[in-house]
């Protein structure tokens, strides 16, 4: 069903919306879908298909069909196997720049970056690939992460970057490619949180193709973690454990320089724990602490703050468009201004 702003579905007092009356340039579109309803424990599942210009219905609606499909494909015998199926079908999508479709380079192929972030109460690991012109890159940077912590027989460690083709894949240019206006945005990202037992996993990506025609040697922010996502953790004094992760989409060189996706998390921690902030409130400061430039910058940000074990849903953008998914036990369909919160 749809629902134009501002008019809610009903009964919907889980869905907590905060405007930003100064930001009315940007929208999100929020489709929370429950992943599985079987699950002994929670599952969320957060996606975006980038921050770009406005879109014409048509591909909204066949974008919002895309998301869903995501969510329906978030099955497998292992976190990382859910988490790869769910940006397989992004990545698929000739909507999406990244995979399948992405922007053309300057010598006329296609270079995918990517990056993952992985987080669990033992510690973090992650993984990259840039320059990468494989249909499934998301999928790379997490196999490319299940392997860093290896170490060979000679003490050599294995890479957390790696550059160029894991599994080449020279049918990536779709017809649509050639229609950058029919584009939803420059990346897509992918969170996956999962809990049982009280035991916690939350694994976080992104992907890009880059830039329209850019240089082929280009690393987008896409393919370094920090920069495209990012999970920042905190202890607190009740023996707990606060959360913030964090997906980007926007200028690439300019969210690498600031170190985007970390500055924020990190910062959005700080004004939670030691402030009592709201998730969106604390969002708006870490943004405004960023500077004034930032506020000039087109780029989206969407994420999963866990609270005092609450889960919140986050996103602020001040693109024209941003198409943001988020999983619960109902669907929804809400346009937007500004920035806002799901309390899933």
């Amino acid at each position: 069903m749809y629902f134009p702003f501002p008019q809610f579905p009903p009964s919907s007092n889980q869905f907590n919306l905060v405007i930003d009356v100064e930001q009315q340039r940007s929208y999100g579109i929020y489709v929370l879908y429950e992943v599985n309803r079987n699950m002994n424990g929670k599952r969320i599942v957060i996606v975006h298909c980038g921050a770009g210009g406005k879109l014409p219905s048509s591909v909204e609606r066949r974008l919002v069909r895309v998301v869903k499909k995501a969510f329906e494909a978030g099955v497998g015998d292992g976190h990382n196997d859910r988490f790869a199926n769910i940006a397989r079908v992004l990545e698929d999508s000739p909507l999406t720049n990244t995979g399948y479709g992405s922007n053309i380079c300057s010598d006329g192929t296609v270079r995918c970056d990517s990056s993952v972030v992985q987080c669990t109460p033992r510690g973090m690991k992650m993984g990259s690939v840039v320059c990468n012109s494989s249909r499934y890159p998301m999928e790379d940077a997490l196999s490319v992460m299940n392997e860093s912590l290896r170490v060979s027989k000679e003490g050599i460690v294995s890479p957390m970057v790696k550059v160029g083709d894991l599994v080449p894949d020279p049918q990536l240019v779709s017809k649509l490619q050639q229609n950058v206006y029919e584009r939803a945005g420059d990346t897509i990202g992918v969170l996956l949180f999962e809990e049982v037992d009280k035991e916690w996993i939350i694994t976080t990506g992104s992907s890009s193709g880059g830039n329209i025609m850019r240089d082929w040697r280009r690393i987008g922010s896409a393919g370094i973690p920090g920069s495209g996502c990012w999970t920042e953790t905190m202890d607190f004094d009740e023996g707990g454990t606060n959360v913030v992760s964090i997906m980007v989409s926007g200028q690439g060189e300019e969210l690498i320089k600031r170190d985007f996706a970390r500055y924020i998390s990190k910062n959005m921690l700080k004004y939670i724990n030691n402030e009592g902030m709201f998730v969106s409130d604390a969002l708006v400061m870490s943004l405004n602490d960023m500077g004034r430039e930032t506020r000039q910058l087109q780029w989206g940000v969407a994420g999963l703050a866990v609270i005092d074990g609450r889960p919140i849903g986050f996103f602020r953008g001040n693109s024209r468009s941003f198409v943001v998914g988020g999983s619960n036990s109902r669907v929804r369909l809400v346009q937007n201004s500004g920035y806002g919160e799901i309390l899933l």
